[in-house]
């Protein structure tokens, strides 16, 4: 046990340091609520773009639901975008993942296709649906509590601060409901 210590201090040091050579400013700017438009996925050409949705329910008799729909540029290829969802039914697992050759957005708008999944919705409702050939589900998630942010959402980075970083919750509680299946369809 005794060796790990030096190298875990050496690795929270440097993980430390980082911020300091480059310039970063959290969450920094005037606070704005949440719009339709921040929903949307908005690609972008740079090579460092990333961004992704995660939905998450629990339900009765130890039913999970979750599911996770990123896009990037990173790696090979440009505008690449997956979807990794989760079943937990009955004491099983079930997983799926998926990235397809193509995807479709519609800008502007929280309205996702990509395999199996299709996503559409507001700030005050989400709609999902997931089918592959083991396990499905059509879930309707309805806010309880209004979207939330820190500050304006973004943190930069970079002494041209033109890297970046967003998070928000568009729904921080929200009641679910909708159906499951798992089996072939």
């Amino acid at each position: 046990m005794r060796p790990t210590c030096p190298i875990l201090a050496a690795c929270l040091a440097s993980i430390s340091a980082a911020p300091a050579a480059e310039p970063m400013d959290a969450w920094s700017g005037a606070r704005r609520p949440m719009t339709e438009a921040d929903l949307a996925f908005r690609p972008v050409s740079d090579e460092a773009y990333s961004e992704s949705m995660s939905l998450d329910a629990e339900g009765s008799g130890g039913i999970r639901v979750s599911a996770t729909i990123a896009a990037t540029n990173m790696g090979l290829g440009d505008s690449t975008a997956g979807v990794r969802a989760t079943l937990k039914i009955a004491g099983q697992t079930l997983r799926n993942s998926e990235e397809p050759d193509r995807w479709q957005r519609q800008p502007g708008a929280l309205r996702l296709h990509v395999g199996g999944t299709r996503v559409r919705g507001t700030l005050g409702e989400i709609r999902i649906e997931h089918s592959n050939k083991d396990f499905g589900f059509e879930l309707v998630f309805r806010s309880l509590v209004p979207a939330w942010r820190p500050g304006s959402g973004r943190t930069t980075f970079g002494a041209d601060r033109h890297l970046f970083y967003e998070y928000s919750l568009p729904m921080p509680l929200a009641r679910v409901e909708g159906r499951v299946r798992s089996g072939p369809t």
